[in-house]
């Protein structure tokens, strides 16, 4: 009698078990298929430390072009999700056609034609030398110098390799190239004009002396989309990027984060 019992108790948990679960197959499938369409038009869009244009904080992404870029999103009630990764993954990962993948900010190389869409320009770029005192005449003379440093992986890193270069030191970031300058552990940092201005007045470094050397180098920075990203959303975020910058965003933005320097 007790068996029975037993087993008629246990049944009706198993069937009530049972059907909890299917309840919950159900509601995962749907929020599967929920999840899938709202992401089908989201932009991934990787973002590296790059100040002022992108600057990676603990709690917050943004920058000149990042906050451009949230306008235009909110603007035009576009999806998008901001990932922060260093430079050569990011670069990796848009290359590689993963699609609906973006770069906040990309340097226009010939060795990257094939493999992105341009498909907005931020500015052209003035890459310089900076150093503690010697003023650098030529490439030859840079060539000459001890040591250089470079972000590493980045398109300054990748022009100097490409002209020659073998006194290159490549680093995570700006930054550190700043502090290397500023206790003459190198001789020179290769970065964009305002990169290092930037770095040298948040670092609490503009007591120094700093000699800026520009060789006739440059190149345009970009808004990098993978080349698999749909059609649709290429003209989606070109449409808005276009309208926020025609009406001086991006100007307003520039001023805001060049203030001092």
């Amino acid at each position: 009698m007790f068996c029975s019992f037993l087993v008629i108790k246990l049944s009706k948990a198993l069937f009530v078990s049972i059907q909890k679960l299917k309840r919950l197959t159900w509601t995962l499938c749907f929020l599967s298929s929920t999840v899938s369409a709202i992401s089908s038009d989201t932009l991934t869009i990787y973002a590296t430390n790059f100040e002022p244009y992108t600057v990676i904080e603990r709690y917050e992404i943004r920058g000149v072009f990042v906050d451009l870029i949230k306008l235009a999103a909110q603007k035009y009630n576009l999806a998008y999700r901001l990932q922060e990764a260093p430079f050569a993954r990011a670069l990796s990962n848009v290359v590689a056609n993963h699609e609906s993948t973006a770069l906040v900010a990309v340097g226009r190389l010939p060795k990257r034609e094939q493999q992105l869409t341009w498909l907005q320009l931020w500015l052209p770029m003035k890459l310089v030398y900076f150093t503690q005192s010697k003023v650098i005449a030529d490439i030859d003379e840079a060539k000459a110098l001890k040591r250089i440093c470079v972000r590493r992986k980045s398109s300054m890193d990748m022009h100097l390799v490409n002209m020659g270069f073998k006194n290159i030191v490549s680093v995570n970031n700006e930054q550190q190239c700043a502090l290397m300058l500023s206790k003459s552990r190198v001789e020179a940092w290769f970065t964009l004009d305002v990169i290092g201005k930037y770095n040298f007045k948040i670092l609490n470094l503009n007591n120094q002396i700093l000699t800026e050397s520009s060789i006739s180098h440059s190149f345009d920075m970009y808004f990098g989309v993978s080349k698999s990203t749909p059609q649709s959303i290429k003209k989606q975020w070109e449409k808005a990027l276009n309208s926020v910058i025609a009406e001086g965003e991006l100007q307003a933005f520039s001023e805001k984060y060049y203030q001092g320097f």
